[in-house]
């Protein structure tokens, strides 16, 4: 495989520095549209970039895997050498020269209120990335920047709600398929009490009361499950003592929460009393911006980065 070239990837291509999707690169006309029209060709794809909410069931995937390849050729690969390998390769590829794909057609998307083409997107790149890339490549970074577009009223508050429903239902989709593979695999009831299956430990994520922010709580969710756990989701503003009995029910190890409500004082309580009402095996993780006062908690462990979350299981 050809290594990348020894000039820096022009970044001015097709990535998010000029705002411009695939479809918007086409229309342009001039040297990348005839780049990117010649390794669709190479490709045997049909033209169809202008629209990635079009009817046709492959026009999301076949737009995707066209700005993998073409990203990768602008990097120095040779076309011959990409056409046939996998959509996972060709995003390991593009992880290890530090390329991600561009957040653009998501963002266009929700500009128009168009559900379906985040929806597919997200589908399509975590069938590709895997959990933990999707996540910290996909998931967060489209998070971050459908927020700052609607803090600066680049975005509008429905086109924010279209993306986060896309974000949120592609997380409770992972969560369901999670618990799925635990019921398979350990069909029998719950026991409160019950030692993990298969040395799998059961985390439990919710957020507390006042704090409608849920994303963080889901994500933590999503990661513990890869990591290994049998996890549950149970939903975000909860009271204290209903996580706590949740907990109990569950056999929960982990409670995850995270706690993002500008009222400090009243996240500190629910914190305090969540603390108070685990039984004494259970650890509380929490990460957000309302701890620094929550020390002195015997069985709290502060997540500072998601990408630590991992190491608090084993």
């Amino acid at each position: 495989m050809q290594q990348m070239a020894g000039h820096d990837f022009p970044y001015s291509s097709l990535l998010p520095r000029d705002e411009r999707s695939l479809g918007e690169v086409h229309r342009s006309g001039g040297h990348e549209a005839d780049r990117l029209a010649a390794v669709a060709m190479h490709c045997g794809y049909r033209p169809g970039w202008s629209n990635l909410g079009a009817s046709r069931p492959d026009a999301v995937e076949q737009a995707e895997r066209l700005l993998k390849l073409s990203l990768l050729d602008g990097a120095g690969y040779k076309m011959e050498a990409l056409t046939g390998l996998s959509d996972t390769v060709l995003d390991e590829l593009l992880a290890r020269h530090g390329i991600d794909l561009p957040l653009t057609p998501m963002l266009d998307a929700a500009m128009t209120l168009e559900f379906g083409p985040i929806s597919r997107l997200l589908k399509v790149r975590l069938a590709s990335q895997g959990i933990e890339d999707w996540i910290f490549r996909t998931v967060l970074p489209l998070l971050c920047e459908v927020g700052v577009r609607w803090s600066e009223e680049r975005l509008p508050v429905a086109g924010e709600r279209v993306a986060s429903l896309a974000v949120g239902q592609a997380l409770l989709a992972e969560l369901e398929r999670g618990a799925a593979e635990t019921r398979v695999s350990n069909p029998g009831p719950v026991t409160p009490g019950e030692a993990p299956d298969a040395g799998r430990p059961r985390a439990l994520a919710a957020t507390l009361t006042g704090d409608p922010h849920e994303f963080g709580a889901m994500i933590a969710a999503v990661l513990a499950g890869h990591h290994g756990c049998q996890t549950r989701y149970i939903g975000g503003n909860l009271p204290a003592w209903e996580v706590a009995g949740a907990a109990s029910r569950f056999g929960a190890r982990y409670v995850l929460v995270s706690s993002l409500t500008p009222n400090r004082t009243e996240a500190e309580r629910q914190l305090r009393r969540l603390s108070a009402a685990l039984s004494d095996d259970c650890i509380l993780v929490a990460g957000g911006c309302n701890l620094d006062a929550l020390a002195d908690l015997p069985n709290l462990r502060r997540l500072e980065d998601l990408h630590d979350l991992g190491a608090i299981f084993c």
